[in-house]
Formats: structure tokens, C-alpha cells, sequence
């Protein structure tokens, strides 16, 4: 393998450590911001459940790098037994709701 790489010409190595630090970076980050996932995750519910989200508190919003996916939990201000989660795929910012 090491072969290869050796007789490739050196004009194409940069070309490649740009490709593979673009790819590793794109990978890395979300596009979207944490206030944006708010916003979507606040529309979806109100559509999909009609809840008075002044009921509810946002418990977190996380993002998993390995799934490009935001998870926004809502818990009941006076009863947090009752939850929910909205999802959202930070590419495309399709959202769907969960119940438990």
C-alpha cells in the first residue's frame, strides 16, 4: 500500500490532504446552530401535538455526530413524568416527534 502512495506524483498529494481535511470537517460540524434546532423543534411539536409549549421546558438538545441527528427533550413543567422528544436531521432539517 505504502507503494503506491510512494510512486503517486507529488503533485496530487495536496490535492488529497485538502480532500481528506474538507471531508474530516464536514463530518465534524453541524450545519445547523443550536438556536435554529430550537426554532424547528418548537414548530414541529406545535403542529404534530398542539401542546401549549409554555408547559414545557427544553430538558437538552444534543447532537450526534454519527447519526447528523439533533434530539431536543421537552419535560412538563409541573409534571416532568410527561415528555416528549423532537428529532431533527441537521442536513436536511426534516423533524419528526416521539412519544414515550
Amino acid at each position: 500500500m505504502l507503494d503506491g502512495i510512494a510512486s503517486m506524483p507529488r503533485s496530487c498529494c495536496p490535492a488529497l490532504v485538502i480532500a481528506f481535511i474538507a471531508f474530516g470537517t464536514a463530518l465534524a460540524d453541524p450545519h445547523l446552530s443550536q438556536r435554529d434546532v430550537i426554532r424547528i423543534a418548537n414548530r414541529k411539536a406545535r403542529q404534530v401535538l398542539h401542546y401549549d409549549l409554555l408547559e414545557y421546558s427544553i430538558y437538552f438538545v444534543r447532537y450526534f455526530r454519527e447519526e447528523d441527528k439533533w434530539y431536543v427533550n421537552y419535560r412538563h413543567r409541573e409534571h416532568a413524568r410527561n415528555w416528549f422528544n423532537v428529532e431533527i436531521l441537521d442536513s436536511t432539517r426534516e423533524a419528526s416527534v416521539s412519544l414515550p
